[in-house]
């Protein structure tokens, strides 16, 4: 809180909250899934093709090429079976001691959007979390399914104008978009 104080001093304003949600699972036996996945090889251009449907007409800090793709599962030791992609979107999530962590989910419409979040909750023993959901559809899914929501839980991004004649919101209106995976 003391950097945040701070940089509200030097005239920083907040632009966007991270907010983070999370799931505890209620133990299960060991059922099947009954969701169809796609397997295979790991195939980056189907990702970048959707989230290019899905960022169209957003601006924002987000960069993505396969070598950009290929950092990431590199430098997070991801494997293959944490990318799951469909026609119409995907997860990259990873499980941990604590749970499974979605590092990412992109979805064209919020059936998949459930669909994909459903894969993850059948993959996880105990608890399933976000810790950066920036984009309003996928966190109403996630309230949707009983999730709990916290709205500013691990981050804001905060600006400065350069000037006094034009502000953030001017410059990128309101579709301004920024991911998970874009964070550091």
């Amino acid at each position: 809180m003391i950097a945040y104080a701070f940089y509200r001093k030097l005239g920083y304003s907040d632009v966007l909250e991270y907010s983070s949600v999370y799931k505890v699972l209620k133990k299960r036996g060991k059922a099947k899934s009954s969701l169809e996945v796609i397997s295979g090889k790991l195939d980056f251009d189907k990702i970048l093709k959707i989230f290019s449907e899905f960022s169209k007409g957003k601006t924002g800090f987000v960069v993505r090429d396969v070598a950009y793709m290929k950092m990431i599962k590199k430098a997070e030791s991801l494997t293959a079976r944490q990318f799951i992609v469909s026609d119409y979107g995907y997860v990259i999530f990873r499980k941990e001691k604590t749970g499974v962590w979605i590092r990412e989910l992109v979805a064209l419409n919020s059936k998949e959007t459930e669909r994909l979040i459903s894969y993850v909750e059948e993959t996880a023993k105990d608890l399933v979390y976000d810790r950066a959901v920036l984009d309003e559809q996928l966190l109403r899914v996630y309230a949707s399914r009983g999730y709990t929501v916290q709205r500013r839980s691990h981050g804001v991004l905060m600006v400065k104008p350069l000037t006094t004649s034009v502000s953030f919101t001017e410059t990128y209106g309101d579709n301004f978009y920024l991911s998970g995976l874009d964070t550091f």
